[in-house]
């Protein structure tokens, strides 16, 4: 109902070029909607885009790879370049036309003014989606705000909230033993898809009224891990949540947490491997079958991994907490703080902010570097490193590359010179997953001969 009546609005909107500002807390259900009005306008436009932003990091480098998903989304090809750049190209190329845009999580005023054009075509619809109900006050928001019709998003009543709850826990109906507390479920939940999924999920194939007790405290207390985003709903989605990945047990944690940094949006068949080997042996489809289940993580059409933006950004969360950094608290092996990324000034950062011990640097399960890092701080030790991404190395120090060994991985390496990538192969026995983009191999090809164990080798 609430998707009619908004493309009955869409449909009727008298302005040349208007839309929807579609505003509630995460969790409830805005880029479902968004989604579903997406798909039905769509084919009414010759020139239509969908793009999901990362609710963790508003960085240039993420502004730049979402204008590139616009412009091959809108028909533009594909395009280079910096931030300004892109969105000058995207103004330029939409400009006088008849488009559909939908921009999904918008947190940041930046993001606005880089992502969004306002000169459209007539006829044009944009759908923004957000948690705010505004943003700061600036030129961007006031072309924004006059445009587009602020709309807050509804949240399950109870009688839908209680189906959705019960289908996810396997339910036709609540036992009569369970039904004062599935009430009280239910109401926690507050209406939030996102909360009553996952606590229904968390009961499946369950009946004893310790366990529907257990998951009621867990959406009435906000667990200490994680820290405040904003609304009183989805602190209690951090409860919840917490609840959910306790039952899973170390392996799963890990891999829940890598879904939200290292295997975004990478192929199930990659990520299913590496898991098997790394975490010695264990059953990765097990696991990541019962992460699907508690609808924890999600594996699109494609067979590519994701989760919701607010999963997400609480995993980040687990990653950065202290708690989960600290070598005398009974949980080393547990590896939760050990993804990094290393920055262009070749500092070592958590996921997104907060610099890592450098006590930390001899455990770490993962080591990440965008594309254009061009190097790795000195005196890392790489001995327990399972997957290496690294930036365009210069001459002096490829010999970062000779310190592989054969429990890495995965390997993938921008712009490095074939000498010392073919050298360093030679000693990474173990490999699963290769990709070398941008590699100068001129007269010869690389010798692969000793990678027995390889699934998977893209040179581009």
């Amino acid at each position: 109902a609430q998707k009619e009546k908004l493309l009955e609005k869409l449909r009727i909107c008298e302005e040349p070029t208007g839309g929807l500002w579609l505003y509630a807390p995460g969790g409830s259900g805005k880029t479902t909607l968004a989604r579903l009005l997406y798909n039905e306008l769509s084919p009414s436009f010759r020139h239509s885009a969908y793009v999901e932003l990362d609710f963790t990091d508003s960085s240039q480098q993420d502004l730049r790879k979402d204008l590139q998903a616009l412009l091959w989304g809108l028909g533009a090809g594909r395009h280079e370049g910096t931030v300004p750049g892109l969105s000058n190209q995207l103004r330029n190329y939409v400009a006088g036309k008849k488009v559909l845009l939908v921009i999904d999580n918008v947190s940041t005023g930046n993001q606005l003014k880089s992502l969004l054009p306002v000169e459209l075509g007539p006829g044009s619809r944009i759908i923004i989606t957000s948690r705010n109900k505004s943003m700061e006050a600036s030129e961007t928001w006031e072309q924004v705000n006059a445009l587009l019709l602020t709309h807050g998003v509804q949240l399950l009543d109870n009688a839908t909230s209680r189906q959705l709850f019960l289908s996810r826990a396997g339910l036709g109906s609540v036992p009569r033993h369970l039904e004062g507390t599935a009430t009280e479920i239910i109401e926690l939940c507050s209406g939030l898809p996102l909360a009553l999924r996952i606590a229904g999920a968390a009961l499946r194939r369950k009946t004893e009224e310790r366990a529907w007790k257990a998951v009621q405290s867990a959406l009435e207390i906000k667990a200490r891990v994680f820290k405040e985003i904003g609304f009183d709903t989805e602190n209690r989605l951090c409860g919840i949540i917490s609840h959910s990945l306790a039952d899973l047990g170390v392996e799963a944690v890990n891999m829940f947490l890598d879904v939200a940094t290292v295997m975004a949006g990478e192929s199930k068949d990659i990520a299913v491997p590496v898991w098997t080997a790394w975490h010695w042996g264990i059953d990765a489809t097990f696991h990541l079958d019962s992460l699907e289940e508690r609808c924890l993580v999600t594996t699109d059409s494609a067979g590519c991994l994701g989760m919701h933006p607010v999963l997400a950004a609480l995993a980040h969360n687990i990653i950065l907490d202290q708690h989960h950094n600290m070598t005398s608290d009974g949980l080393q092996g547990k590896h939760y703080g050990s993804r990094v990324w290393v920055n262009k000034a070749g500092r070592a950062e958590s996921v997104r902010q907060g610099v890592v011990l450098a006590a930390q640097l001899d455990r770490l399960a993962w080591w990440l570097t965008p594309a254009e890092a061009p190097l790795l701080p000195e005196g890392v030790n790489m001995s327990s490193v399972r997957v290496l991404r690294l930036g365009s190395l210069p001459t002096e120090r490829t010999g970062v590359l000779v310190r592989l060994h054969s429990d890495l991985l995965w390997l993938e390496v921008y712009q490095s010179l074939t000498p010392g990538l073919e050298e360093s192969l030679q000693k990474a026995s173990g490999l699963i997953y290769l990709t070398a983009h941008k590699q100068k191999v001129e007269s010869r090809c690389l010798d692969l001969g000793r990678l027995q164990s390889v699934h998977m080798v893209s040179l581009r």
